[in-house]
This record gives structure tokens, sequence and C-alpha cells, in this order.
């Protein structure tokens, strides 16, 4: 797993093509592969996913799905895309089918820190670009290139 210092931004990891065709099956291969990756008990984390499923938006843009959430057992934030190996409707309401999905899972004790990476992310996919790049990434490295590279051509837009 990558550490990062507490106000640092990057995607830490990404998972091309996620198998499963519904939302029944896109969580538990999301809370098997979250699990792997942090170290914690798959049925923590299908809890966690589950609450925020029913309790807030979770639709970021279209084809963009973002899960949020903190934690008493990690140490470093987490951030992570999913790209799905199809495109799956997670809630009956939706507009457009979700193809990919954001994970942001920070340390309880990093409030602040979750909070400014959620902003992060939000003007990160911003801009529809940002999709059409990502749709051409044919691997994990690729999605991580993708979105860091465009993280920090952002960042520096914002400074100058």
């Amino acid at each position: 797993m990558q550490h990062q210092v507490e106000n640092e931004f990057s995607f830490s990891h990404a998972h091309y093509a996620l198998k499963g065709i519904t939302r029944e099956q896109i969580f538990k291969n999301l809370s098997w592969k979250i699990s792997d990756d942090l170290g914690l008990s798959a049925p923590i984390v299908t809890e966690s996913l589950e609450h925020i499923y029913k309790h807030r938006e979770i639709i970021l843009g279209p084809g963009l799905a973002i899960f949020d959430w903190q934690n008493d057992d990690i140490f470093s934030p987490y951030v992570a895309i999913f790209h799905l190996d199809h495109h799956v409707l997670l809630r009956s309401r939706e507009t457009y089918p979700t193809k990919y999905v954001v994970v942001l899972v920070s340390p309880a004790s990093q409030s602040l820190t979750h909070l400014r990476h959620l902003a992060r992310i939000s003007r990160l996919f911003h801009s529809h670009n940002i999709l059409e790049s990502l749709s051409r990434a044919q691997s994990e490295d690729g999605l991580l290139a993708v979105l860091n590279a465009d993280y920090l051509a952002k960042r520096e837009s914002f400074a100058a």
C-alpha cells in the first residue's frame, strides 16, 4: 500500500475491469478489493458501502459514483478509482449508469484532510474531459497516470 502524508493527495490505488452487473455484485467485489488494499475485514467494508448507499447521494456526475467514509483502523488516506467491467445502474433513479467508482477512506482522526480530499476529487471530476481520458486507459497504471497527471495540472493552474 502506498502511504501518503496527511495533506498530500494522489490516487493510491486503481482497479481495472471490476466484475459485476448488479449493485450487489459490485458492492461484493468493491468490498473484497478495498478490504484487501486496506487490511480491513470485508464485512465491515460492505457495511460501510451499504450505509453510504442508503443514506447519502453517491453520484458525483454522469457515469461516476463516490463512496467516502472515515475509519479508526487506518493511518493514511486511501483514494482509489475502480473502473467497472460493465456500466451499472447503482440506483434505479439514475439517468446514467456508473462506469467508475471513486473510494475515499480516511483515518477517523483526519476529518479536515478527508474534507480536503473530497473537495479535490470533486474539482478533478468536474471536467468531462477526465472521463474521456479515463475511458482511453487500458490498465490500472493507465488510470493512475490519467488521474494523477490531471490533478497535478489542475493544482498548478489553481496556484498560478
